[in-house]
């Protein structure tokens, strides 16, 4: 015969109403679903059973992943490789750029160059995103001369600028 309602009485006089066939009940230990272990003692009393006892529950040992990547242009200090327990935090790690490159963002929307994942409770998986520095070049002629060609510029790490010519005014000489 099945009851589809069974009391149980835990620690600290919590009841719980479970649905749970006799047969899983009769047994020494309930099964929590993954979650742990439910100890019984009790007797069947007729139509109804009493139990109580002890809710054992496990720690989550989850593990999660965490990988930092780089793009072209720099590199990461730090564990770019993590195993994390989950709910624990990762070590810190930074986005480093190669000289004439500067750190624009982590692929995740993280701003930061060095981070430090916290309470983890999933895989990470991101790529530091880099971008060359970028130089202004802004070209101007005293008096007695003008400059011939684009006289602001933004170049970036590593390339050339357009050319310019310093003209001189009649009378004036270049040097």
């Amino acid at each position: 015969m099945h009851f589809p309602f069974f009391r149980v009485q835990i620690m600290l006089s919590v009841i719980l109403l479970l649905t749970l066939g006799q047969t899983n009940v009769l047994g020494d230990k309930l099964d929590m679903g993954g979650m742990g272990d439910f100890a019984r003692s009790g007797a069947n009393m007729g139509n109804d059973t009493a139990i109580s006892g002890t809710a054992d529950f496990k720690a989550d040992t989850t593990e999660y992943t965490l990988i930092y990547n780089a793009n072209p242009g720099g590199s990461i200090s730090g564990s770019a490789f993590q195993i994390v327990q989950s709910g624990s935090d990762g070590q810190p790690v930074t986005a480093e750029p190669d000289t004439g490159y500067v750190f624009e963002w982590w692929s995740d929307g993280v701003q930061t160059a060095t981070r430090t994942d916290t309470n983890v409770t999933d895989d990470i998986f991101v790529f530091a995103s880099f971008s060359p520095q970028e130089y202004s070049l802004n070209y101007s002629a005293g008096t007695g001369g003008s400059i011939s060609g684009p006289a602001f510029q933004n170049v970036d790490f590593g390339s050339d600028g357009e050319p310019v010519t310093a003209e001189p005014d009649t009378g004036y000489v270049f040097h």
